[in-house]
C-alpha cells in the first residue's frame, strides 16, 4: 500500500476552508490586560505555594515514619537481638558442662579415685550427651520437635534424655554411677559453686521475655527462681573466697534449693498454657521447642540438676 498524498485539487479545495475559519488564538498572558496577567500569575503562584505547604508536613511525616521504620529495622537486626534469638548462651553452657564432666573423669582416673572402667563410662556418657545435643538440633531445625511434642503431656520433656542415658549406663555398667558420684563430690568446692554461678544467665530469659522472644509465664515461674539461685551462687562464691565456707550440710541443702528452683514449679510451667491454666502467651510456650531455647530443657538444665542432685546426696546419708 502506498501512503496517501493529497492531490493538488484537494489542496486547492482546502485552502478556502482554512481562510474562512482561521485557527483560534491561544489565551496567553500577552493578550490579557497587564493587571489581569499579573493577577493570574500571582494566583497561580499562590495555588502552587498552598499545594507545597500542604505537601510539606505530609512529606515530613512520611520522612519521619521512614526514619523511625529504619531505626526499628536496625534495632531488630542488632547483634544482641540476633544473638539472643538465634544463638544464646546455651551452647556455651553445654560446652562448659561437658568440659566439667570429662575433666573430672580424667582427673579422677589419674588420681586413682575411680576405676578406669568407671571413668571411661563417664566419658561415654559425655559422648552420648553430646550426640543427643546434636540430635535435638537436627530435630528442631526440621520442625519435628514443634510438630510432635505435646507440652500438655510432656512437661519439660519429662523424663529428660540425659537422665535416661545415666540410668541406661548405670544398668549396663554397675561401676558407672558410683564413679560419677565420686567424680562430682570430689571436685573442688570452688568448681561446684562456679558451675552454679552460670545460672545467673537466667536473666537473659527475662530479657528475652521483655523483647517478646520468651513466654512470660516461663519467665515468672522458671527464669526468676533460677536467677535468684544464680545470685545466691555468686554470694556463696564470694563467701568461699573470703574464707567463709559452707558446712557440708549447708552446702548440700543449698544444692537442694537449686533443684527446687526448677522442679516442680518450673517444670510444670511448660504445660500450664497447653492445659489452659493461664491465658494465651505471646510468644506461646511452644517457642521452647525451637532453637536455641530447646537446648535448655533437653540438655543444659537436666545436666545442671545432676550436679545439684549429686552434691545434695549427703542430706540422705546423714
Amino acid at each position: 500500500l502506498k501512503p496517501f498524498r493529497p492531490s493538488a485539487g484537494l489542496r486547492s479545495l482546502d485552502a478556502p476552508l482554512r481562510s474562512r475559519w482561521p485557527p483560534a488564538p491561544s489565551i496567553v498572558p500577552s493578550m490579557l490586560p497587564q493587571g489581569q496577567a499579573r493577577t493570574s500569575q500571582a494566583s497561580a503562584v499562590a495555588v502552587v505555594g498552598a499545594a507545597d505547604a500542604e505537601k510539606g508536613p505530609l512529606l515530613t511525616a512520611e520522612a519521619q515514619g521512614a526514619a523511625e521504620a529504619g531505626t526499628a529495622d536496625d534495632a531488630g537486626l542488632s547483634p544482641s537481638y540476633l544473638f539472643f534469638k538465634y544463638v544464646g548462651f546455651l551452647p556455651l553452657i553445654f560446652a562448659v558442662e561437658m568440659a566439667f564432666f570429662a575433666g573430672r573423669a580424667l582427673t579422677c582416673m589419674a588420681q586413682g579415685l575411680v576405676a578406669p572402667q568407671g571413668g571411661r563410662a563417664i566419658l561415654l556418657a559425655c559422648a552420648f550427651w553430646t550426640a543427643w545435643y546434636f540430635v535435638v538440633r537436627g530435630l528442631a531445625k526440621r520442625g519435628l520437635m514443634e510438630k510432635h511434642v505435646r507440652l500438655a503431656r510432656l512437661p519439660m520433656f519429662w523424663p529428660p534424655v540425659p537422665w535416661v542415658i545415666i540410668a541406661g549406663l548405670a544398668a549396663a555398667w554397675p561401676g558407672f554411677l558410683p564413679a560419677l558420684v565420686v567424680a562430682v563430690q570430689s571436685a573442688p568446692r570452688l568448681g561446684l559453686i562456679g558451675m552454679q554461678c552460670i545460672r545467673v544467665l537466667a536473666i537473659m530469659s527475662i530479657i528475652k521475655a521483655r523483647q517478646g522472644l520468651f513466654p512470660p509465664v516461663l519467665a515468672r515461674m522458671l527464669a526468676w527462681p533460677d536467677l535468684v539461685f544464680g545470685v545466691s551462687a555468686w554470694v556463696a562464691l564470694a563467701l568461699h573466697l573470703r574464707g567463709v565456707a559452707l558446712s557440708p550440710g549447708a552446702f548440700a541443702a543449698w544444692n537442694l534449693g537449686g533443684i527446687l528452683a526448677i522442679m516442680p514449679v518450673g517444670q510444670l510451667a511448660f504445660s500450664v498454657e497447653a492445659l489452659g491454666l493461664v491465658g494465651v502467651q505471646d510468644p506461646p510456650s511452644e517457642v521452647m521447642l525451637r532453637l536455641p531455647m530447646v537446648w535448655g530443657p533437653t540438655t543444659v538444665v537436666p545436666l545442671m540438676l545432676v550436679l545439684n542432685a549429686i552434691a545434695a546426696m549427703p542430706l540422705i546419708y546423714q
